[in-house]
């Protein structure tokens, strides 16, 4: 712990309280200093352990050593080893960085619209509970104390920390902000603001709550009114991008194979050669365009690697919108990223693999 902390301390303030309230957001108590600092070491670790590979490898090894030698620097040099290993580093360095950001974000939002389903689910009938606790004569710190039933979960036991730091001495508009900062919540966050302001301004708590309460109840309602009328957009999104697109590539896939045979099979003919020696034979001449048919200016492979790369393309983006119809926020639709994906790739490889054997016994 001691060894991270002092790492992610060398890191900005800025990024440091950026990503203090991340983790807060995201339920995880650990100091931002020690989880970046953390993040740090994983991303040396794995650049070093991705450069061994680099090195050895010899296909990587090849490329890498070409890109050398087209910025200036021969192989007859003394230090051209040692840059070998220096790009080899900072390639690693630029591939894990960029992957473990992206992991850790995403690890982090599907933490913290886990946490807000949770709170924002049971947040109605906490409020309304509050309000009546309120009505029966409590202050609003004790209210919220005997509100804070074990049906209620997650927003139970934050609700507990808020009432003792309350009870302790705690500012009750801190101890509010505290709670409204451990979820990234809206609706909380606005029932907060609400409280907050009748505290200030004397007015009727437990109407605030009672009608903050209610809200909340109706917009709960209004999300699910509105996924389940665009309940049809989201079938028609998950079926193109998990069979239709598949099936399509797969369709163009097996054209390409079959043209790459055909034109393995024509010899190279030169139709201004051809010209010629008609006009030599005492034929009739015309004029003609000078065509060199060889091959396809595209492999089966490489449009194999561009089908996968257009799916998973593909894919990922018709999750972000299925998340962002059904929950209303782009996130959501990450959890449905891997089924889709795998789906996808099977439906793929199932159509090659039919269409390759039907095709097989058809002579062009």
């Amino acid at each position: 712990m001691g060894i991270y902390d002092s790492i992610g301390r060398l890191t900005s303030r800025g990024k440091v309280l950026k990503m203090k309230k991340e983790l807060d957001a995201a339920g995880i108590n650990v100091s931002a200093e020690t989880y970046l600092g953390f993040l740090t070491v994983v991303v040396i670790l794995i650049s070093l352990m991705l450069t061994f590979f680099i090195v050895m490898n010899d296909i990587t090894l090849k490329y890498l050593l070409r890109f050398t030698e087209l910025i200036g620097i021969s192989k007859e040099q003394k230090l051209f080893g040692a840059m070998v290993l220096v790009f080899a580093f900072i390639i690693s360095l630029i591939v894990t960085y960029l992957s473990v950001k992206v992991f850790n974000y995403v690890l982090l939002s599907m933490r913290k619209d886990s946490r807000r389903k949770a709170v924002e689910q049971v947040l109605p009938d906490f409020l309304l509970l509050s309000s009546a606790n309120v009505r029966a004569g409590m202050t609003i710190d004790q209210a919220l104390w005997y509100a804070a039933k074990p049906e209620f979960g997650l927003l139970s036991e934050e609700v507990t920390v808020l009432a003792k730091r309350s009870f302790a001495g705690e500012p009750i508009d801190k101890s509010l902000d505290s709670l409204a900062s451990r979820f990234d919540s809206r609706v909380l966050k606005r029932a907060v603001a609400l409280v907050k302001q009748a505290l200030a301004s004397g007015g009727e708590i437990a109407k605030v709550l009672e009608k903050t309460g209610e809200d909340a109840r109706k917009m709960q309602i209004l999300r699910k009114d509105i996924a389940a009328s665009l309940l049809m957009y989201v079938i028609f999104i998950a079926f193109a991008s998990a069979f239709a697109a598949p099936f399509l590539f797969s369709v163009a896939h097996q054209l390409v194979e079959r043209l790459e045979t055909v034109f393995a099979q024509i010899p190279n003919v030169n139709i201004q050669e051809m010209t010629q020696q008609l006009s030599s034979m005492g034929g009739t001449t015309r004029t003609f365009i000078n065509i060199q048919i060889s091959s396809l200016p595209i492999t089966s492979k490489s449009f194999f690697m561009f089908s996968v790369v257009m799916l998973v393309v593909t894919v990922t983006f018709s999750s972000l919108i299925i998340g962002a119809i059904q929950k209303g926020s782009k996130k959501e639709g990450l959890k449905y990223l891997p089924l889709l994906l795998i789906v996808s790739v099977v439906v793929y490889m199932l159509t090659n693999g039919v269409l390759s054997t039907i095709l097989k016994y058809i002579t062009i």
